[in-house]
């Protein structure tokens, strides 16, 4: 994930968990920098990637869009799981909107499993 897309997650994340109640936690969020979300994250900063140079020349057909709508399907029906916590729940809404408007592939998640799907045809 670049370090603008990270940027854009933490605020997003900070946005969700003040509109949860969940001030001390985006508190400490907003005090982080892009570098410090990704690294609570678990994500090494990646600015370019392999599947990004790939995307630039593709467009999208309807079964790939098929599958991000799919995909994002799933992830707010896990967001919904009354056993999970708020900050989870919040988690996973923000991970649907990054893949959302995620128009180059470059989304936290995906990219180790595209890049690998894509590699024995490089």
């Amino acid at each position: 994930m670049s370090l603008d897309r990270a940027e854009t997650a933490r605020l997003r994340a900070v946005d969700m968990l003040r509109r949860f109640g969940r001030d001390d936690d985006a508190d400490r969020f907003q005090e982080m920098d892009a570098s410090e979300y990704l690294e609570h994250k678990g994500i090494e900063p990646n600015p370019t990637s392999k599947l990004r140079s790939y995307m630039a020349t593709q467009t999208s057909t309807k079964a790939e869009l098929e599958s991000i709508l799919d995909e994002v399907t799933e992830i707010l029906e896990d967001a919904f799981d009354p056993t999970i916590s708020r900050e989870a729940m919040a988690q996973k809404v923000s991970d649907a909107l990054d893949l959302l408007s995620d128009e180059d592939g470059d989304e936290d998640g995906t990219d180790e499993a595209d890049e690998a799907d894509d590699e024995p045809g490089e």
